[in-house]
């Protein structure tokens, strides 16, 4: 039996390289024109910097990405080749910090925390979601980057507050404010963690949870500037043709989202997802491997089952 373990072991790394190889790939493959919002997208970046201000008034953006896409196209052109390869890039670019995050995750010695990489990358090489969106113009690729680099900022935070590690996070907290607007809801939320952290955790822990809640803050005050911009889209933007959805709707479409969604031509392929990964994110609430062929439930969520930290 050990002397098969060698073999197994290549060829899981062969089917890694493979999917990964193939996710790279199709990130810069696809043969659809663009569509509204990308060419809304492409439109706005070739203003000239000064100009999108006000342009984004209108259209309900924050700026980071048209800025990053103007300075794109000035070197590369405006092919949707070239406008959607900036995408494509930044979709590669979060493969590493997928990786890195991967090791970063909950506990164990090197080998699980180098298994639990592995599949972390598997999953974002291979998601309909993270390939959709490095496949568009538009700013979710950039997103993904800065989600996954805050969150090892954060780590970093918590393990060593060093000047430089929380200066870092707030800059990826205000620029992932200048991204996207949405990304306020996962601030918030990981302000509550650290401030519940810095005043209910373990006493080693309080004080770098409060040096990284005041970085968080510091990266939130940089978003000011541009406080009045929002309230003006908020007031006079929007998607008129669109109607409210309850919370359990918006809770299924996000699942159908992240499961690839219901592509242009109609077919529901991002069905075929939803099970599994709803599946997969009970066994991430509520499961704890004991070892490495076996999982354990326990709905209760109780203290114990989900050591992160």
């Amino acid at each position: 039996m050990r002397r098969r373990r060698p073999a197994a072991s290549a060829a899981i790394g062969v089917v890694v390289a493979a999917v990964v190889a193939a996710g790279v790939v199709v990130r810069f493959v696809t043969r659809s024109d663009l569509w509204l919002d990308e060419a809304l997208t492409v439109n706005i970046a070739r203003l000239p910097l000064g100009d999108l201000p006000g342009a984004l008034r209108r259209d309900g953006a924050p700026p980071l990405y048209y800025a990053v896409l103007h300075v794109w196209t000035r070197v590369f052109g405006t092919s949707d080749l070239a406008v959607r390869s900036l995408s494509g890039l930044l979709g590669v670019a979060a493969l590493p910090l997928a990786w890195r995050a991967g090791t970063r995750l909950g506990r164990g010695d090197a080998a699980v925390r180098r298994r639990r990489a592995v599949a972390v990358l598997v999953v974002l090489a291979s998601s309909p979601y993270a390939i959709r969106y490095a496949t568009e113009t538009r700013m979710y690729a950039l997103v993904i980057v800065l989600v996954l680099a805050a969150y090892l900022a954060v780590r970093a935070a918590l393990d060593r507050p060093r000047p430089g590690v929380l200066a870092g996070l707030a800059v990826l907290t205000t620029a992932l404010l200048y991204t996207q607007y949405w990304a306020l809801y996962l601030l918030a939320a990981t302000a509550g963690l650290l401030a519940w952290w810095a005043w209910r955790g373990a006493e080693a822990r309080r004080g770098p949870a409060r040096r990284a809640l005041v970085a968080l803050g510091v990266g939130v005050a940089g978003f000011l500037p541009w406080l009045g911009v929002l309230l003006h889209q908020l007031a006079h933007t929007g998607t008129p043709w669109d109607r409210p959805t309850s919370p359990p709707t918006a809770a299924a479409l996000g699942l159908l989202e992240f499961a690839g969604g219901i592509f242009p031509s109609g077919a529901p392929e991002g069905w075929m997802l939803v099970g599994p990964l709803l599946a997969a994110a009970v066994v991430a609430l509520t499961g704890r491997a004991p070892g490495p062929w076996r999982v354990d439930l326990d709905l209760r969520t109780v203290p114990g089952v989900r050591p992160e930290w």
